[in-house]
C-alpha cells in the first residue's frame, strides 16, 4: 500500500508520516533490564518484550579459578565442571577432586609396596612398607655387625646409607578447560613422565621413578658403606703404664696411659723404688704387662727403663757409723772406721778398726759375764784382747 499515513515506532516514542507498507523504527536504545537482572536490553526501538540475554555470565565461580561460561542468568552459578586427578607416588591409586579443592588435596591411600629399594645391610630381613611420598622409613634393626676387635657394633640403629627420598607431595595446579576436554586433568608433577613397573605393568608416577633411579645410581657407594662401622664403643678395662690405676674406656681408644703417679717399681738396689712419672716399662716388663692386661697393641712411646739408684747406703749400723758404699743389697761390709779405746788404767789408748773392736768387746764381755767379773775386770779384758790383736793387725795403733 502506498498510502501515506502517520505511524508510531515500536517503542512508541517516535511518530512520523510515511508510506503504509513501511515499518518505523527509531534509533533509541532500550534501557530496560533483561531477565538476567544484570545487563540492560540496549536493543534499538524495543517494544518492551526484551529478548533473553546473550552475553556470557563471566562471574567468578566458587572454585576461585574460573569464570562461569554459561549464558548470563539469574541466581547462583553452577559449580565448576572441571576436576583434577590426584595420584599416589607410584601412580596406582588416584582420586578425583573438584576444581578449587587443590589446596586441601592429599595423596590417596595406596596399599602397594614402595618401589624404592633399601640400601642397608638389613634389606633381606626388613619388612616392606607402603607407597609414600617423602623419605622412606629408617631401618629399625640395630647394626650388630662383628668387628675386628671381637665385639659387635653397638650403634643403636642402622648406620648405612638411607635410600633416596621420594619427592614430597605437591598440591595439583588448577585444571584448564583444555585439559578437561582432553581427559587429562592430572596433578602437575615435576620430574618428567613416569614409567611402568616391570613386575605388574602398571604405570608408576614420576616421583617414585626418580627415587628408584637415584637408588640405582648409589648402589656401589651403598655397598662400600655396608663394609664400614663406627669405631667400637664397647667399654674395656685399661691399666696405666705402671699398673697404678685402671679405667673403663671405649675399645677403639683402649691403650695404656700415663696416670701421673710415680712409677714405684723396685730398683735393683732392693731398697728404693723408681720415682720417675708413670712410664712405659722396659721391653721385658712391657711384654709381661701386655700379656696380663690383654692388650695386643703396643703402648705409645718408647720403653723407658727405671732410674738407677744413686743414693748412699742409709742403713743404721750397730756401731753408729754410716756405710761408705752406695745403696746395695745384702749386709753392709765390716766397719773400718778407726776408733780410740783407753786401757783399763786410762794411761794408754789404742786406735783400731770399729769392727775389730766390736768383736773384741763382744768376746771379752761374754767371758767376763761367764766368770762373774766386775765392769773394771771386763774393761781390762777388752784392753788385753786389743793389745793381743795389735800384734796380728798392723792397723792397730798403741798410744
Amino acid at each position: 500500500c502506498k498510502a501515506t499515513v502517520i505511524k508510531l515506532c515500536r517503542c512508541g516514542k517516535t511518530e512520523r508520516e510515511m508510506l503504509c507498507h513501511q515499518e518505523l523504527t527509531c534509533e533509541r536504545r532500550c534501557t530496560n533490564m533483561r531477565a538476567c537482572g544484570r545487563h540492560p536490553c540496549k536493543r534499538r526501538c524495543c517494544d518492551g518484550n526484551c529478548p533473553p540475554c546473550e552475553e556470557v555470565c563471566g562471574r567468578r565461580l566458587r572454585c576461585s579459578n574460573h569464570k562461569c561460561p554459561a549464558p548470563c542468568h539469574s541466581g547462583p552459578c553452577r559449580p565448576c565442571p572441571l576436576t583434577s586427578d590426584v595420584r599416589c607416588a607410584c601412580g596406582r591409586s588416584h582420586v578425583t577432586i573438584p576444581c578449587g579443592a587443590e589446596q586441601w588435596a592429599r595423596p590417596p591411600r595406596c596399599e602397594a609396596p614402595c618401589k624404592v629399594p633399601p640400601l642397608c645391610r638389613h634389606a633381606p630381613i626388613t619388612p616392606p612398607h607402603k607407597c609414600h611420598f617423602g623419605p622412606c622409613p629408617s631401618c629399625p634393626s640395630p647394626c650388630c655387625t662383628a668387628l675386628p676387635c671381637g665385639h659387635v657394633c653397638t650403634f643403636p640403629s642402622c648406620h648405612d646409607l638411607a635410600p633416596p627420598p621420594v619427592r614430597a607431595f605437591e598440591q595439583p595446579k588448577p585444571p584448564t578447560a583444555r585439559q578437561q576436554g582432553e581427559g587429562d586433568a592430572k596433578p602437575s608433577k615435576k620430574g618428567g613422565r613416569g614409567g611402568k613397573d616391570s613386575s605388574t605393568g602398571v604405570e608408576t608416577g614420576p616421583a617414585v621413578q626418580a627415587a628408584v633411579r637415584a637408588a640405582e645410581a648409589v648402589q656401589q657407594e651403598a655397598a662400600a658403606a655396608r663394609q664400614r662401622c663406627p669405631p667400637c664403643e664397647m667399654p674395656v678395662p685399661v691399666w696405666c703404664f705402671g699398673r697404678h690405676d685402671q679405667v673403663q674406656v671405649p675399645c677403639s681408644r683402649a691403650c695404656p696411659f700415663d696416670c701421673g703417679k710415680p712409677c714405684g717399681r723396685p730398683l735393683p738396689c732392693g731398697n728404693h723404688t723408681c720415682s720417675l712419672p708413670c712410664h712405659v716399662p722396659a721391653q721385658e716388663q712391657q711384654q709381661q704387662q701386655q700379656a696380663e692386661v690383654g692388650i695386643s697393641a703396643k703402648a705409645p712411646g718408647a720403653p723407658t727403663p727405671c732410674q738407677q739408684c744413686t743414693r748412699s747406703c742409709s742403713r743404721q749400723r750397730a756401731c753408729g757409723h754410716a756405710c761408705p758404699l752406695a745403696c746395695h743389697q745384702g749386709a753392709c761390709p765390716p766397719c773400718q772406721v778407726m776408733v780410740r779405746q783407753l786401757c783399763h788404767c786410762g794411761k794408754t789408748s789404742l786406735q783400731l778398726e770399729c769392727d775389730v773392736l766390736a768383736r773384741q768387746q763382744a768376746a771379752a764381755g761374754g767371758a767376763s759375764e761367764a766368770g762373774g767379773g766386775s765392769a773394771k775386770q771386763r774393761q781390762r779384758a777388752v784392753t788385753e784382747a786389743a793389745v793381743a790383736t795389735s800384734v796380728q793387725h798392723p792397723n792397730v795403733v798403741i798410744t
